[in-house]
């Protein structure tokens, strides 16, 4: 019995949420069952993503035309030089998109971002029957360059799963199959130690009678 294959394309570089969540992900599949594979982008400094991947039980291909075509509200693309790269680079990625599936054959296509849609465009040109999901990881913007990459999410992919209620509804009112799935943490891995907390606050200076907020926005 051949496995069921999942090919994920990983678009960030270094070693953030991203690939933290997504090797998660990938660490509790039954791998007798299903075989997950990821592609990521070939950068030097980028050893760590890809180690990530390979202990979660991976699969790992890095391709040097993995981009991103961004548009959300952490990735705006607002300058005319970022808008001229993601342009000039979408129709290499589409184009790895194409070969991946032609070499992989995968069951599934499963993006980490909305940026990469030009992978499931690749997808969709190599095998119109191979199914796509992308994770929607933060709003896009509500100019006309993020309801253009909303629209070519709504045209490529299959089903979308995102973190929350409001970056779904970025995608737009046509979107197919989708849900929504908050962020998660490992606690037995991310665990604050007896200790963390006062070494933390002398490393910044802080006294124990000190107050400290922190903003998140």
């Amino acid at each position: 019995m051949s496995k069921y294959k999942i090919l994920y394309i990983h678009h960030a570089i270094g070693l953030g949420g991203a690939p933290r969540s997504l090797s998660f992900l990938i660490s509790h599949l039954n791998l007798d069952i299903f075989k997950p594979i990821v592609a990521m982008p070939k950068r030097s400094g980028n050893e760590a993503v890809r180690n990530l991947f390979l202990d979660a039980g991976a699969d790992v291909i890095e391709e040097q035309d993995i981009r991103p075509f961004n548009g959300s509200t952490v990735a705006p693309c607002q300058s005319i030089d970022s808008r001229l790269y993601a342009l000039l680079f979408y129709q290499s990625t589409r184009t790895t998109g194409m070969r991946l599936i032609e070499d992989i054959q995968p069951n599934v296509v499963h993006l980490n971002s909305t940026c990469v849609v030009a992978v499931a465009e690749g997808a969709k040109r190599a095998n119109p029957a191979v199914k796509t999901v992308a994770h929607v990881r933060e709003p896009l913007l509500p100019n006309w360059w993020g309801r253009n990459l909303a629209r070519m999410n709504r045209k490529y992919i299959d089903s979308f799963i995102s973190i929350d209620k409001y970056g779904l509804f970025t995608i737009g009112d046509s979107i197919k199959q989708s849900v929504v799935i908050p962020n998660f943490c490992d606690l037995k891995k991310y665990h604050p130690q007896s200790g963390d907390r006062i070494n933390l606050r002398r490393g910044i200076g802080l006294k124990n009678d000190d107050v400290a907020f922190l903003f998140l926005a």
